[in-house]
């Protein structure tokens, strides 16, 4: 199979937007933005009772994003 001129072997490719999963695993949409304390909370809940923990501490990428939350 090809996509965007990409061979991607014998599987298709999809393109799914977090949000829109987030919103699947709650079965409602959401009422706190992802930026929230509240919301990220909410979001790290719905992966967790998926099975996916995530660890506390998510090193470079987790300050990284901390920083572009702040500034």
């Amino acid at each position: 199979m090809r996509v965007l001129g990409i061979d991607t072997g014998r599987y298709p490719l999809y393109e799914v937007h977090p949000e829109v999963s987030f919103q699947a695993m709650a079965g409602k949409a959401l009422p706190h933005p992802k930026h929230t304390w509240a919301g990220g909370s909410l979001r790290r809940r719905l992966l967790a009772d998926a099975g996916i923990d995530l660890p506390g501490d998510l090193g470079d990428a987790g300050r990284g994003q901390a920083l572009a939350i702040r500034y």
